[in-house]
């Protein structure tokens, strides 16, 4: 029961931060954050690749264990599931794949774009 509390007061702030924060009449009122000069001149770039980093990593991780699920032995659990919900590896891995290309060309297009 918390877990959907949790997860419906999460929704209700989430829409309720973006509303409010596109009325003019309360946007002008939220504090204003700039991050400029020669303070952000080199970590902020920095700290996009190494994010960059990590969410590939973690991209790659998650293909593996996609790829790994389909190897289980016949009887097993996860065998199980995976005839259960009728599961082919060819479709599980390009969906899996997909948002790993996707951050590829976005970095390559912001990168490019500099």
């Amino acid at each position: 029961m918390t877990r959907y509390f949790v997860t419906f007061a999460t929704l209700l702030a989430t829409i309720g931060w973006l509303v409010l924060s596109y009325m003019p009449q309360v946007a002008g009122r939220l504090p204003q954050l700039a991050f400029d000069g020669e303070l952000a001149a080199w970590p902020l770039p920095l700290l996009a690749a190494l994010t960059l980093l990590v969410f590939v990593v973690l991209q790659v991780n998650l293909v593996g264990a996609t790829r790994g699920m389909f190897r289980h032995v016949s009887g097993s659990d996860e065998a199980e599931a995976i005839a259960l919900f009728n599961l082919a590896r060819g479709r599980e891995i390009f969906w899996t794949v997909i948002p790993l290309g996707s951050t590829a060309m976005l970095a390559f297009w912001l990168w490019a774009a500099r």
